[in-house]
């Protein structure tokens, strides 16, 4: 992840696009690097609590449900907070408008030092009510978040939802026309991470196989895509 570069991950619903993201902008919070996290989807509390999960190895459905009965996961997750806190790691669940996330990250860049901004995702955002077409919004929000990564310096994430033709394909593997709503999400990208699982796997297992590609990388190589198991329990990667 490069300053003043966006990368747009790609999957369909489900897959993990938002754990991975948020993995990774945990992990950079981490390691000295501040990172805003932006969701158009999901609240702060539920990622805040997929973070601690993350970091104590409790799982995620156990702390939605305030489940934790013993002395030593109760101390596991104050301490987990407590490093979340020291971590920089700020997350914002009640903007959708791509310009107020614009003012909103700038802010943050200036005057808290925030260097990996992620918006979760493209899809749900809304430009201006002056535009009525659906591929000219998302156009026009994919063009404001690599703005956004050129003017602040920062490396950008923004997600994407893929079409449906990317599960009706023979391989099941999506490519880069898949993104959904706007070619102009893949033109504006400097990077793309598709994931995606094979069609047939059962899904019901702790751990399961997600493959990440990358299928686009203005100043680097692509890949084939690339075997990561996905942790069902804390909603991570490994």
């Amino acid at each position: 992840l490069m300053p003043k570069e966006m990368t747009v991950i790609g999957a369909r619903p489900s897959i993990g696009k938002t754990a991975l993201a948020l993995q990774v902008a945990l992990h950079a919070a981490m390691n000295d690097c501040p990172a805003l996290f932006v969701s158009a989807e999901m609240g702060k509390e539920e990622l805040s609590k997929r973070a601690v999960s993350m970091l104590t190895g409790i799982p995620f459905a156990t702390l939605r449900g305030d489940a934790v009965s013993d002395d030593h996961g109760r101390e596991a997750i104050i301490e987990a907070r407590k490093r979340l806190g020291q971590a920089k790691l700020l997350i914002v669940d009640n903007v959708r408008n791509s310009m107020d996330i614009f003012h909103l990250a700038s802010g943050c860049a200036k005057e808290k030092g925030i260097r990996l901004i992620v918006v979760d995702y493209v899809q749900l955002l809304d430009f201006s009510k002056n535009v009525d077409n659906r591929n000219l919004q998302v156009g026009a929000i994919s063009r404001a978040m690599k703005t956004l990564a050129v003017e602040t310096g920062c490396a950008v994430i923004l997600l994407s939802q893929l079409n449906r033709q990317s599960e009706r394909s023979g391989s099941g593997k999506p490519i880069l026309a898949d993104l959904r709503d706007s070619g102009s999400i893949e033109q504006d990208a400097d990077v793309v991470w598709l994931l995606h699982r094979d069609k047939d796997e059962y899904r019901g297992e702790t751990k399961t196989t997600v493959y990440l590609q990358v299928a686009k990388n203005r100043n680097g190589p692509t890949s084939d895509p690339m075997p990561i198991w996905f942790h069902g329990p804390t909603m991570s990667f490994r």
